[in-house]
């Protein structure tokens, strides 16, 4: 998540260009509705936030000059980096209509507090990457209010010196699953801990190679955690399955396409980005090659039934929620 929000701050301005016109509330639902991504500007090097319904029809762009959407459980917002006055990195969140941009004021004056991936499962909460610049202890995840970023709480403290990557939130609330890096942004492992702040341990293998951004999603039903992973370093991301408690531990064989491949060859393919359908039936994901460039995926949950959503190879970071499609 820190590699990715940071290009935001290259970006120099956040916008909200609403440009969508849908119903801004939905009630909580395990619906598959639109998703959302962002999408790369080679010409300028800016990213736009999309919406789209899930075979890729009615897409629109949602909001300009910044990535790394994550919709909200009832369907009716998305998270979003956003620029502080002073250039720190932040969060807003904005209606599915594009309406309400809400930047999040950070109670903390050097903090910065990006919530780019997780809501509790009553969307009262953001959990967040927080680092200062300034200080490399006080990063961890924060915790604050998804309505007006009151309640700043930190829940974990990285003793690498890297970054605390949240992922998602557990269905029943009670913990929540991130990627801990070391200085040099390379991914440790994935952990989880409670929300109270205890129980802290690692899922993944020690030496298991996960890149930024991975940071592990929780299926809907509530013990399957999805992530990508490079196998050996010179092959790219594949998506895996993993427990919540470190068993479990399976490829997922996605039909279609050659992810993980070679990292030396110009069609290798690698699969990253890997989220949970609302449903948990299907899983959606950022997939590139050097020759395809990075375009977004869905795949039922056993690796059948791939569909290729977007096709212009500069866009990533999908998000899959419940807001209903268009038309």
């Amino acid at each position: 998540m820190h590699k990715r929000i940071a290009l935001v701050t290259a970006a120099c301005l956040i916008s909200a260009a609403a440009l969508i016109a849908s119903p801004a509330g939905a009630k909580p639902s395990s619906t598959n509705g639109q998703i959302a991504y962002d999408r790369t500007n080679f010409a300028t090097g800016d990213q736009s936030v999309y919406t789209a319904n899930p075979d890729g029809s009615h897409e629109q762009q949602l909001v300009a000059n910044t990535c790394c959407p994550t919709w909200s459980h009832r369907g009716n917002k998305l998270a979003i980096p956003d620029l502080t006055d002073d250039g720190r990195i932040g969060t807003a969140t904005v209606n599915a209509d594009g309406s309400g941009y809400n930047p999040l004021p950070i109670d903390d004056p050097t903090l910065n507090v990006g919530c780019g991936g997780a809501w509790s499962p009553n969307d009262a909460q953001l959990a967040c990457q927080g680092w200062d610049e300034s200080n490399p202890a006080r990063n961890g995840i924060y915790t604050l209010s998804s309505a007006d970023g009151s309640n700043l709480t930190r829940l974990t403290t990285n003793p690498l010196g890297g970054y605390d990557e949240p992922g998602a939130y557990s269905p029943d609330s009670k913990r929540i699953v991130f990627l801990r890096t070391d200085p040099n942004d390379n991914g440790v492992g994935l952990f989880v801990i409670k929300t109270n702040g205890t129980d802290l341990h690692q899922i993944t293998p020690p030496g298991t190679r996960i890149q930024g951004g991975n940071d592990g999603d929780w299926s809907p039903q509530g013990n399957n955690i999805v992530f990508s992973r490079h196998v050996t370093a010179d092959v790219r991301g594949s998506l895996w399955v993993i427990h919540a408690d470190g068993s479990g531990l399976h490829e997922i064989n996605v039909q279609g396409l050659a992810c993980g491949g070679s990292v030396f060859a110009p069609n290798g393919f690698g699969c990253h980005e890997p989220h949970w359908s609302p449903d948990g039936t299907k899983i959606i994901f950022a997939g590139n090659s050097p020759t395809t460039g990075v375009n977004i995926y869905t795949v039922n949950a056993d690796g059948a039934g791939l569909f290729q959503v977007t096709h212009d190879g500069a866009d990533d970071d999908p998000s899959w929620g419940t807001h209903p499609p268009v038309g």
